[in-house]
């Protein structure tokens, strides 16, 4: 975005934070009302609210059975609200309220947390969501998100900062050996380490290698596909980047592999390659790039 367009998109934020905050003070001052609206609503899935202020967090076998019969469901689930403010804040910030909700314990399962899953669907499966998602907030959400181009080469680097770049070792932590950070392929595995290989393999079937073929990953992540392309198929591996640690990650455990890894924008992109592969890589580009991205990709290849 040039100057003008970035100081637009900053008035109409800052507007739409401000409206926000004005309606959550409304919501607030008729809680009751949307209170026992929330708890009507979550009584048709068969999710039964405790507030802190009700000591007794059971219910008769009677209760239970009218709650059941009323519902498409087969078993209550009881939820513990520990703090009020989740209902005003689920009503003035929707989905991501109650998610943020549960990490920070204003409410949780009273069962066990594999109950989480169960929750969400039903709140899916019923559409429940969509009372938030009105006409205003769909225009907000519109103005904010989609209006304008959030992924323009000045911002580019913007998801390493706040995402990628916190440090390799939280990423280790709970991703797999290869260190990939989309879906695995289970069709023949059982473990997710098997999985991600299978992935890998399958997209070196279908890039169709040959040795000495020049080979760029678009998104390259942390450099695992072009070591497995490098080490397996014999090809020459570029990997592109706009994280800095995902480029030192992969610099590392590719070291003596015929690789090169750039922290670059797709858009400066101005050479030719044999293949091109890009995974999971196009939901941070925006729709307002994806022309771009496969122009780019097509002049490249």
């Amino acid at each position: 975005m040039n100057f003008l367009v970035e100081l637009v998109y900053l008035i109409i934020v800052g507007a739409i934070r401000a409206y926000k905050s004005i309606e959550l003070g409304i919501i607030k001052l008729f809680s009751g009302l949307f209170i026992n609206y929330i708890f009507r609503r979550c009584e048709k899935l068969a999710i039964v609210l405790h507030v802190p202020q009700n000591r007794n967090n059971s219910i008769s076998a009677k209760e239970e059975a009218r709650i059941l019969e009323q519902s498409n469901y087969s078993s209550i689930i009881h939820v513990k609200i520990n703090n009020m403010s989740l209902y005003s804040r689920a009503l003035s910030q929707g989905p991501l309220a109650v998610a943020e909700g549960y990490i920070e314990r204003t409410w949780e399962p009273m069962g066990s947390d594999d109950q989480i899953v169960e929750i969400f669907c039903r709140f899916v499966d019923s559409k429940m969501y969509q009372l938030y998602y009105h006409p205003i907030n769909r225009f907000l959400h519109y103005l904010e998100f989609q209006a304008f181009n959030l992924q323009t080469t000045k911002r580019a680097f913007q998801v390493a900062d706040k995402h990628y770049d916190m440090g390799n070792d939280i990423f280790e932590s709970f991703l797999d050996p290869w260190m990939q950070y989309s879906c695995g392929y289970w069709a023949r595995a059982d473990n997710l380490n098997d999985s991600q290989l299978h992935k890998l393999e399958l997209i070196a079937k279908k890039l169709d290698l040959k040795p000495g073929m020049r080979v760029l990953d678009m998104g390259c992540g942390w450099g695992t596909l072009c070591k497995y392309l490098a080490q397996n198929y014999g090809v020459e591996c570029v990997g592109m980047t706009v994280s800095k640690e995902g480029a030192k990650y992969a610099e590392k455990v590719c070291k003596g592999l015929n690789t090169q890894f750039r922290v670059q924008d797709y858009r400066d992109l101005n050479e030719k390659f044999d293949r091109i592969v890009s995974i999971e890589c196009i939901e941070h580009l925006g729709h307002h790039n994806y022309r771009t991205f496969f122009e780019v990709h097509n002049q490249s290849n």
